[in-house]
């Protein structure tokens, strides 16, 4: 029993010293689940922040785009803009020139109306001196009339003065009345012409301004022309320099290519590997959360297993404490039969004792077998207890290193992750840098492009001008060698069948080419003076005047080909008729 009770108590420690063991795995494993739940969310966090980036560039390339088409909104609204003020100009200008119009119309109207003015005080004075002529015959009929007719006579010259000199203040009252509305017509026609005056000073001074400011303008472009050829000049030095940088540029970019592609494909294999290494974390985990679980579950048995022993150990120390108890008493009874056999005591309380005693080593002896198998019940129950701690010691051991290999794992997960945020932004640098590359080159391109053509245009109108050369000076000596013809036809006696119109015509012909040739030679001074004075607009010129000369030589290539024809023809005329 003794060995049973150190066993049990050897078996609690080891319990005990597991459990503390046990705790402080489950705290360790805690930790480290706290932990890496931590770089879990910091890498999910650093997923969202680089989907966020991504949306960003996005959203930049769509605000980019955006952009350009109110570039393009914005060119073409400037487009609108400037045809609207060139439309406003005409409309300025026709609103000037109706201006003009009307101001001339209306020192016209103004001029009528001082012809009228005139007219009208004419008229008055004419009027003025009427009145005073009927008023000297009105007195000298007054003085008549009283001599002859004195009363009644006088009453009937009063009753008629008394009604002329109505009619005559009525109608001194009608003039009255014309005059002043005659006078403030006249007030307001001046005041209209004294306001058109001062409209027609400020338009005068306004346009006087605006000429200025057109010979400033004027005098301002001609100093940009300046600036521009001095500008052109300098920049095809420079696009020499460029094309050399172009080509350095072009094989920097070559091997910026080069080493662009080896870091993505670096960068794909990291990629790969971080999904790997990511797929092999998320499967640990769930390996981790799957052991937790039966870790779990072997604790909650292991538990109720303990809960079941100690139970069953306080039974059995029950039953010993039972066991002792009636021991105790049973030596008590021996005592007694031992004093009552010594005493000789009644058969009855013998028999009695006997049977107890009897009873009693029964009893005892089912308790030691019980207690027997019992014990053999708890040496294979300790057997397989102590098995399955060091089962567990095992186990927990094998957890400290996959734990230990995960962290390693989420370390290097965290490097991958930092090498892969280094190498996008050494992959952003560089795109940035491409970028500004290659829109370097495009400039540069374009402007190549520009100056191939100018090259290629002047190129063209040098060899214009070297063909027209040859020509030129053969249709010279064509025209020389005409007029010597048409020198000697002249003192030759003619046919009667050669007319004169053909040598009006050859006269004609002559003319024509003199004057064609007179045509090209001021073309090819203006040529000349072009190419010595402005090779810029050399090339727009060539452009619009080429097709003339062309046409011109053309025409008179065809014209002295006929005409050569026709004075074989002549020639041949005359030798046959000799």
């Amino acid at each position: 029993m003794e060995d049973v009770f150190s066993e049990l108590d050897s078996v609690k420690d080891e319990l005990k010293k597991l459990k503390a063991e046990y705790k402080i795995k489950t705290e360790l494993s805690e930790c480290l689940k706290k932990v890496h739940n931590e770089q879990l969310l910091k890498f999910e966090e650093a997923k969202k922040l680089i989907e966020k980036q991504s949306q960003e560039l996005k959203d930049k390339c769509e605000e980019v785009a955006e952009a350009k088409e109110l570039s393009k909104k914005l060119e073409s609204c400037l487009q609108e803009k400037d045809l609207s003020l060139r439309h406003l100009g005409s409309l300025n200008e026709k609103a000037k020139y109706d201006f003009e119009q009307k101001l001339r119309t209306l020192e016209g109207e103004n001029r009528d109306l001082v012809s009228c003015l005139d007219e009208m005080t004419a008229r008055n004075r004419e009027f003025e001196k009427d009145v005073y002529a009927s008023r000297n015959k009105i007195e000298a009929f007054k003085k008549l009339l009283l001599d002859k007719e004195k009363k009644c006579i006088e009453a009937q010259q009063m009753a008629k003065e008394c009604n002329e000199s109505r009619d005559r203040d009525e109608m001194l009252v009608k003039l009255a009345d014309e005059n002043e509305c005659v006078r403030d017509q006249l007030k307001w026609k001046k005041e209209k012409l004294n306001h058109l005056e001062e409209a027609h000073k400020r338009v005068r001074h306004e346009f006087e301004m605006s000429k200025e400011n057109w010979k400033r303008e004027e005098m301002a472009l001609i100093e940009e022309i300046s600036k521009l050829q001095t500008k052109f000049n300098c920049q095809t030095i420079m696009l020499e320099c460029l094309q050399t940088r172009l080509e350095m540029c072009n094989h920097a970019l070559a091997r910026e290519e080069s080493k662009r592609k080896s870091l993505e494909v670096r960068v794909s294999d990291y990629e790969l590997r971080f999904e790997n290494a990511f797929v092999q974390v998320q499967e640990e985990n769930l390996e981790i959360q799957r052991m937790t679980a039966q870790r779990n579950e072997e604790i909650a048995m292991l538990r109720t297993t303990l809960a079941a022993k100690e139970t069953f150990a306080k039974e059995v120390e029950f039953k010993t404490v039972h066991l002792e108890r009636m021991n105790e008493e049973l030596a008590e009874s021996l005592k007694e039969l031992q004093e009552a056999q010594i005493r000789n005591a009644g058969t009855t309380t013998s028999g009695k004792m006997h049977n107890k005693l009897r009873h009693l080593e029964q009893v005892h002896a089912i308790c030691s077998e019980k207690l027997k198998a019992k014990e053999v019940e708890w040496l294979s129950e300790m057997e397989k207890i102590k098995g399955n701690v060091i089962s567990c010691k095992s186990e927990l051991k094998y957890k400290d290193e996959q734990i230990k290999k995960l962290q390693m794992e989420l370390e290097s997960c965290s490097t991958t992750q930092l090498l892969n945020e280094e190498i996008q932004i050494i992959l952003a640098f560089f795109k940035s840098e491409i970028s500004e590359a290659y829109s370097k080159i495009y400039d540069m391109k374009d402007e190549m492009k520009l100056f191939n053509k100018e090259k290629a245009q002047l190129d063209m109108s040098c060899s214009a001008l070297e063909d027209v050369h040859p020509k030129f000076e053969e249709e010279q000596k064509n025209v020389e060698g005409l007029a010597e013809r048409v020198d000697s036809l002249e003192h030759i006696e003619q046919p009667p069948f050669l007319k004169d119109e053909e040598l009006e015509r050859h006269k004609k012909f002559v003319e024509e080419c003199c004057v064609s040739q007179l045509h090209l030679k001021n073309h090819c001074i203006q040529m000349e003076s072009c190419l010595n004075n402005d090779p810029q607009n050399l090339c727009e010129a060539l452009t619009m005047e080429n097709a003339q000369p062309n046409a011109d030589i053309d025409e008179v290539t065809q014209s002295c080909f006929w005409r050569r024809r026709s004075l074989q023809t002549n020639d041949e005329l005359p030798s046959c008729t000799r």
